[in-house]
């Protein structure tokens, strides 16, 4: 799975915003030569809905190792 770019995922922050449908932003992506999927789009969309934000949350998981 191909990770989205910080600067991808503001256009589509910005180009949502402005009311333009997943679609839509996509043409507008792919003529500005950034890479990325209408399901990737949509889950970005979904995310700013949900989330307020576009940026990745951290992964839970088993915590590093400490060092003494």
């Amino acid at each position: 799975m191909l990770k989205i770019s910080s600067y991808a995922r503001t256009q589509i922050e910005l180009l949502h915003n402005q009311g333009l449908h997943p679609a839509g932003i996509l043409k507008n992506l792919k003529g500005k030569g950034l890479v990325a999927s209408l399901s990737s789009i949509t889950c970005m969309i979904k995310k700013l809905q949900r989330t307020g934000s576009v940026t990745n949350l951290p992964c839970s998981g088993r915590p590093e190792k400490l060092s003494f």
